[in-house]
């Protein structure tokens, strides 16, 4: 069987965006390729879409044209070239991954998944919405979208043309031929609810971790081993991303830093430097962009409790990835980790607010056996509902079924 994946790349996000599943593909002796917008690694089956010189001048043209006019994922050209990519024309499969990063076009979809049997992950409800990668609250999504309250959100819009967007939408996937695949029942649900994807069929398979991979290290030696202390510690995502919750940490920790004399530690991956003006109040250590899963498990297994208070997730593979460790994960309503963690028992789901995040902190600093029961638990359903064998069985089963459709 030949594979196709496509993406917009292939390292960032290689836990779920299908690049390790390919990579396996390959041990297996499948003819598996990948094709990305940009290259991150070497991988000699990972190839580039559209290789020329004038490529990143042709995209960020587009790219202010469809600001300009209020489109997305439009007018990029560079889809057009599949057909006549040999790696496209030996396909069996096509699946596609992240394909709303600026360079694919949803007018291609429809000759595209007429020719190949084609599989479409959602890693979250771009496809269902208006414009949005996230609604949020709204729910017009769900009727028709229009008037938007939020046109400045990602992906942003010069003018309200919502309405337009959601009814080509509409009109580009009853044209097409795909199936879809969802890694969260929140996300199953939300796409059942979507006018746009009647008569679609849609595939719940959850991702999965490698347990010979992330898996439980004595708190007190991935302590040494880092070089932090055996204070309590707390692990979260620093970044300025608007649906990550970053904002509600800073309040906490000024919180914290006021009323508590106690120095705690605070570990952190992705961005670096969001916290130097709280470099004297807290023992921190910013770990940056981690590729390396080794050292991404030695970083679970140091902290006490993971943090994730996201305002928008459609699954949440990092919490999965802490409670496989035996960490306590606290997250906040509302979104698909509620589920993924399976709050109360499996991890703790807190009010939006930094309130709450410094009542529950504070609870759990004083309270270890709470925590070490928590996490037990959130093992026990990590190895349960989340193992990569399984995720890697039901992809390579539906890709059998579907390649001979």
């Amino acid at each position: 069987m030949n594979i196709l994946n496509i993406s917009s790349y292939e390292l960032s996000g290689s836990r779920f965006n299908g690049f390790i599943n390919h990579l396996n593909f390959i041990k297996e002796g499948y003819n598996s390729k990948y094709l990305v917008w940009t290259k991150e690694g070497n991988d000699t089956n990972t190839e580039i879409l559209f290789k020329n010189k004038y490529r990143t001048q042709i995209q960020r043209k587009v790219q202010k044209l469809e600001y300009k006019y209020s489109v997305h994922s439009v007018f990029y050209p560079f889809a057009f070239v599949l057909p006549f990519l040999r790696i496209f024309r030996n396909a069996n499969v096509v699946h596609y991954h992240l394909i709303h990063n600026y360079f694919f076009s949803l007018l291609a979809f429809p000759l595209l998944t007429w020719l190949k049997p084609t599989l479409w992950t959602l890693h979250d409800p771009w496809a269902l919405t208006g414009h949005c990668i996230h609604p949020g609250d709204c729910k017009k999504w769900t009727k028709i979208c229009e008037n938007c309250p939020k046109l400045n959100i990602l992906f942003p819009m010069k003018k309200d043309n919502t309405k337009r967007i959601w009814k080509f939408k509409r009109i580009i996937y009853k044209l097409s031929k795909f199936e879809i695949i969802v890694a969260s029942k929140w996300m199953l649900e939300n796409v059942k609810a979507s006018p746009l994807f009647k008569k679609k069929i849609i595939h719940y398979i959850p991702f999965g971790i490698d347990f010979n991979t992330f898996y439980p290290i004595e708190a007190t030696v991935a302590k040494l081993k880092l070089g932090i202390n055996e204070d309590f510690t707390i692990l979260f995502r620093a970044t300025n991303s608007e649906f990550k919750g970053f904002s509600y940490v800073r309040e906490f920790l000024i919180r914290y830093s006021k009323n508590n004399k106690h120095k705690i530690n605070i570990l952190t991956v992705e961005q670096t430097g969001l916290l130097d003006d709280l470099k004297e109040h807290f023992n921190i250590k910013e770990f940056g962009w981690v590729n390396d899963q080794k050292m991404m498990n030695l970083i679970y297994n140091a902290t006490d409790v993971f943090l994730m208070p996201s305002i928008a997730e459609a699954f949440g593979l990092m919490a999965v990835e802490a409670m496989s460790c035996a960490k306590t994960v606290v997250v906040f309503k509302g979104t698909a980790l509620t589920e993924t963690i399976e709050a109360p028992e499996g991890g703790i789901a807190i009010d939006m607010s930094s309130d709450a995040i410094y009542e529950k902190m504070i609870f759990l600093m004083e309270n270890e056996s709470y925590r070490n029961n928590i996490g037990r638990k959130a093992f026990d359903i990590a190895q349960k509902n989340y193992n990569y064998d399984t995720h890697y069985k039901n992809i390579k089963d539906l890709y059998n079924k579907i390649s001979i459709k």
